[in-house]
């Protein structure tokens, strides 16, 4: 198992956090690394184009406020390397994200890993200067996986996600109690590094299909993970809320569509008004006969006065299947309508037209049909 860590600490820089624990499993998330943060035999195997694609990976979140020597690190959850970019100087990791994974001990996850890899990411203090060393993306071999709770294949998997959320929440409010040896402490009480918990947690809990009732699992393709969609059909898409201690009115979950074929019902905007919720958004697939794909963006929005700001969360991939009944029955439709009255009027001719020229008559009809089907039903998107 690799470990891949974010070193976003401070509040503006949380964005990372919130998007690992809000995608759902399957989904995709990416992180960035300059190739000075990566361990130098990965780096090896990535230049000589043998990237460990298919790795199990574990994500975390690390603690650099105050520069400490040994900043506290949290996983946050699993996920399987995907594909890696390489770029210049830097490499971008997509990963499909598997379930979320909490240490034994908060406290002695940190300590217990630095020991087993002390390659791991950190300040030291060389020639008086303070300087970050070490790596964010490191081999874990197989040492992390006994340090870790096992995972919960239940329902009880939303628990597990609360415990990640109070224990980031514990690590940025009392810093001091799980990162050692700070090299800069001063620095805790600057206004960049004082954690204000300004933002609301949430995470994918299910789409369903509300005529059968039937919860939807996302399927893999090449390229990624989406969820198929019935055309004419209600679903239910739903998200569940936490935090332990506070409410966020002034934030609200907003959704979009990137295509006209998916219609909400009612809001697509709701507040963060309660500790915790479950909010749920009602959408209606067009009756489409050539089928669509797209995707739902959800956003966290935060309104202060007249202004309002917008951080862009997840991605929600679907396609909607095509109707294969609803394309037969349009070209019929139009052939039957081009066809009927010129056979009509063929009738009627003297001398009577012969077989031949009833048959042209259906077969433009046929083409008139499906040009006008295809041009109807796709669209390029």
């Amino acid at each position: 198992m690799h470990i891949c860590l974010s070193s976003a600490s401070r509040e503006g820089y949380s964005k990372d956090v919130v998007e690992t624990l809000a995608a759902p499993e399957g989904g995709e998330r990416q992180f960035r690394y300059d190739e000075k943060w990566v361990e130098p035999a990965i780096k090896e195997l990535i230049d000589k184009g043998r990237s460990p694609i298919g790795k199990k990976c574990l994500l975390c979140f690390l603690d650099l406020r105050g520069k400490p020597e040994e900043p506290c690190i949290l996983p946050l959850r699993e996920a399987v390397l995907a594909r890696v970019i390489p770029v210049g100087s830097t490499y971008t990791l997509v990963f499909q994200l598997g379930p979320f994974r909490q240490p034994k001990s908060v406290t002695d996850f940190s300590t217990k890993v630095r020991q087993l890899l002390p390659s791991l990411h950190r300040y030291a203090r060389t020639n008086d200067k303070l300087n970050p060393t070490g790596y964010l993306w490191v081999d874990g071999k197989n040492e992390i996986e006994a340090e870790l709770k096992p995972s919960s294949t239940d329902k009880n998997w939303a628990l597990e996600w609360e415990g990640i959320i109070r224990d980031y929440l514990k690590i940025m409010t009392a810093p001091s109690e799980y990162s050692k040896k700070y090299l800069a402490p001063e620095e805790l009480a600057t206004d960049e590094n004082i954690f204000r918990d300004q933002s609301p947690f949430y995470t994918f809990y299910e789409m369903r299909d509300l005529a059968g009732g039937d919860r939807l699992i996302p399927g893999s393709t090449e390229k990624r993970t989406e969820f198929s969609l019935k055309p004419n059909t209600n679903y239910e898409l739903s998200f569940y809320q936490f935090h332990p201690s506070k409410s966020f009115p002034k934030v609200t979950l907003r959704l979009n569509s990137s295509d006209k074929d998916i219609n909400f019902i009612g809001r697509k905007q709701k507040e963060f008004n309660t500790r915790y919720d479950v909010k749920r958004f009602v959408f209606c697939t067009a009756g489409t006969v050539a089928g669509a794909s797209g995707n739902i963006l959800v956003s966290r929005v935060f309104q202060e006065g007249n202004v309002e700001s917008v951080v862009e969360d997840i991605h929600l991939d679907y396609k909607i299947a095509s109707s294969l009944r609803k394309i037969t029955g349009s070209v019929v439709a139009v052939l039957l309508g081009f066809s009927l009255p010129a056979c009509l009027a063929l009738s009627r001719m003297t001398p009577p037209p012969d077989f031949w020229a009833y048959f042209w008559v259906f077969v433009v009809g046929l083409g008139v049909g499906l040009t006008t089907t295809l041009k109807d039903g796709f669209r390029f998107r």
